[in-house]
């Protein structure tokens, strides 16, 4: 979402006899951040309300990139972080994306990884089974995913070579000789049973996740429209506080005299 300061600008300025090109250019500069902070919080405040148990990204995910009074055109930016610090993990936009649009959810990156390996059809998606070590917030746990693909082939695994340490690596192994190990069920199998990723300790077996076809996410967030809504009202608030708490200052400055 860019902010930008479009029109009456002429007239605006015109008004303010007063006030110096830079001190001018400054006001707007400072209602441009102003307004863009005020759409991130309310873009926040959706993401905290309106998704079911948001993580920590998720509540962090808002980036506010400050208007320059130095630019020729002074531009305030909101902004849904696209990089992650974390080898392999995926970036806010990304899956916030989905929220925003709804539709087809797409590949994840554990997902690309499994297909990578050829533990997964090309394309397809998973669920959680009853298997699934879920954490707090309804998401299958990342120690489990880096445990089902350091038993599957972690040399094959996009984005995850790094993530698994030699720890991880040795526990996977000394849970397969003690006769748990994560095995991939592929469509078309000869047991009948429906594809996917299994925990199997002695003769039990029971899924982690299920491979699906298809997966879709239903439009939960209306972060665009919203902002493109009050925009304008909240610019205007915050070019008025921007005028007069820099009046207030130049009117100190000048010995209580305009």
């Amino acid at each position: 979402m860019r902010i930008t300061l479009e029109s009456n600008i002429a007239q605006v300025r015109a008004a303010l006899t007063q006030f110096s090109d830079r001190r001018f250019k400054s006001a707007i500069a400072t209602a441009l951040t102003g307004t863009a902070r005020a759409v991130g919080d309310e873009w926040t405040q959706q993401l905290t309300s309106k998704l079911d148990r948001p993580t920590a990204a998720t509540k962090r995910a808002v980036l506010i990139k400050r208007a320059e009074n130095t630019a020729i055109s002074p531009v305030a930016e909101v902004l849904l972080k696209n990089e992650m610090r974390s080898e392999g993990a995926t970036a806010p936009a990304q899956w916030l994306a989905e929220h925003e649009l709804g539709g087809m959810r797409g590949v994840k990156k554990f997902e690309a990884a499994l297909q990578a390996q050829g533990s997964m059809p090309k394309g397809w998606k998973t669920t959680p089974g009853p298997a699934a070590k879920l954490d707090a917030y309804g998401n299958v746990s990342r120690s489990q995913i880096i445990q089902v693909i350091a038993q599957l082939g972690a040399q094959f695994s996009p984005g995850y070579q790094r993530v698994i340490s030699a720890s991880a690596a040795r526990r996977a192994a000394r849970a397969a000789k003690l006769g748990r190990a994560y095995v991939a069920i592929l469509p078309g199998n000869a047991a009948k049973l429906t594809p996917g990723v299994y925990e199997r300790a002695g003769r039990n077996i029971r899924a982690v996740f299920w491979y699906v076809p298809t997966a879709s996410y239903t439009k939960r967030l209306d972060l665009l429209s919203t902002a493109r809504r009050t925009v304008g009202p909240l610019f205007q608030r915050e070019f008025e506080k921007a005028v007069a708490k820099s009046a207030e200052r130049l009117a100190a400055a000048k010995g209580g005299r305009l």
